[in-house]
């Protein structure tokens, strides 16, 4: 076990972490931008155990998302006094783990106010482009990133009334610490899709028509017997009659071209919703800056009342507020496959503790708390009526749509 002390918002447990022996972290799982959401430690292996195994408390409250083992939020890295790591003989608090457990504490106010304030910027005016960017032609990838906030502590402070000398009295066993951070992220991704072309859409595939192949006859149909090409399209279910020249295997359209009739109706309906390519080929042909945001506000408060010397009692809430969107492959499309296009999430934490020194060797300690993640995520096709593609409405009727 060893406990280390934090300073710093650009300070990251993380790292730092790597210290003890033990303690590793999977390359290049960590994302290149910071958040204070959900997730974000599932590169930490502590002993061998697997990344997301790790028990995640904050003032002796586990954080960690039944769901997937993640922690359901990060408290502000300005609002953390210290942290703990523990490998090995684990107490019975920290019995749900398969690697190991880290305990993150948060800052009191002392008898003195005092508050930080900060600034992280990022934006694309200070980038170059990638090679990527260059590569295609596009313009340069959209990036304003902002992590800002601050902090105050220290003792709490009452008006008085009817009284005379200071309008206002410190309470000398009564304590706040009250911290904000907030992140704001607009940036646009290059993304590139390769998509069918507007012959394509009609039934004309003579764009894939590739060489011959050498000894190889199809027959088409129209029953003639033509040298077989690479990118042939052939008939579903059809075969050559028995009794002909090569009974038994497929055969092809005329010319490559798919007849209207043979179109299925919803399959053209759905390619509609697909934009065209922008860039010549077959492959890579649809090429956009792709836009996205993240917008985050995580509010910490913690209170402590000093009753005595033996009885210490404080409580904390941490809120987060967080929601991000992300156009996809095909902005404005309802056909793109971007996982979790538009998603909000109001992870919370709370804890009350209580400390009772009884004597020298007997201290009572109780805590108790609670987290709750909260997580609404949307497609792009929510509220889509799939009979407006030419399914029956009762297909509707059973996906809930």
């Amino acid at each position: 076990t060893r406990y280390i002390g934090v300073t710093g918002v650009q300070t990251c447990a993380l790292p730092i972490s790597q210290l003890e022996a033990g303690v590793s972290t999977s390359p290049g799982s960590r994302g290149a931008t910071p958040n204070l959401g959900a997730g974000g430690v599932a590169e930490l292996s502590i002993n061998g155990g697997r990344a997301v195994s790790n028990e995640i408390l904050v003032d002796g409250i586990p954080i960690t998302n039944k769901g997937d083992n993640l922690p359901s939020l990060k408290p502000s890295a300005e609002a953390i006094q210290e942290f703990r790591i523990v490998t090995n003989s684990y107490s019975a608090e920290l019995g749900r783990t398969g690697g190991g457990a880290l305990n993150f504490s948060i800052r009191s106010g002392g008898a003195k106010v005092r508050g930080t304030l900060f600034e992280f910027l990022r934006n694309d005016a200070l980038d170059a482009a990638n090679f990527f960017v260059n590569a295609t032609g596009a313009n340069k990838e959209k990036l304003r990133f902002n992590q800002f906030g601050g902090n105050l502590g220290g003792p709490v402070y009452l008006p008085r009334f009817g009284e005379g000398g200071a309008p206002v009295a410190k309470l000398d066993k009564l304590f706040f610490f009250v911290n904000y951070e907030g992140l704001r992220l607009s940036r646009a991704t290059l993304r590139q899709s390769t998509l069918p072309t507007e012959k394509m859409r009609n039934g004309d595939f003579t764009e894939l028509l590739g060489a011959a192949i050498p000894n190889v006859n199809v027959r088409d149909t129209n029953g003639n017997l033509i040298p077989a090409r690479q990118g042939m399209i052939y008939v579903p279910g059809a075969l050559v009659a028995a009794g002909q020249p090569g009974a038994g295997s497929r055969v092809v359209f005329v010319g490559n071209l798919i007849p209207a009739n043979r179109i299925n109706a919803v399959g053209k309906n759905a390619i509609a919703y697909y934009p065209l390519p922008n860039r010549a080929g077959r492959a890579n042909n649809y090429v956009v800056n792709s836009p996205s945001s993240n917008s985050e506000n995580q509010l910490i408060l913690r209170m402590d009342y000093n009753l005595s010397q033996k009885h210490l009692i404080y409580g904390r809430l941490i809120q987060d507020f967080s929601s991000s969107a992300n156009a996809g492959p095909f902005p404005g499309s309802i056909a793109g496959t971007q996982a979790n296009p538009s998603q909000t999430q109001k992870p919370g934490s709370f804890v009350l503790d209580y400390v009772w020194t009884a004597s020298p060797r007997v201290i009572v300690h109780l805590n108790g708390g609670g987290t709750r993640f909260g997580n609404r995520a949307l497609t792009f096709s929510d509220g889509f009526d799939p009979a407006t593609l030419g399914f029956p409405a009762s297909l509707a009727n059973a996906s809930g749509d």
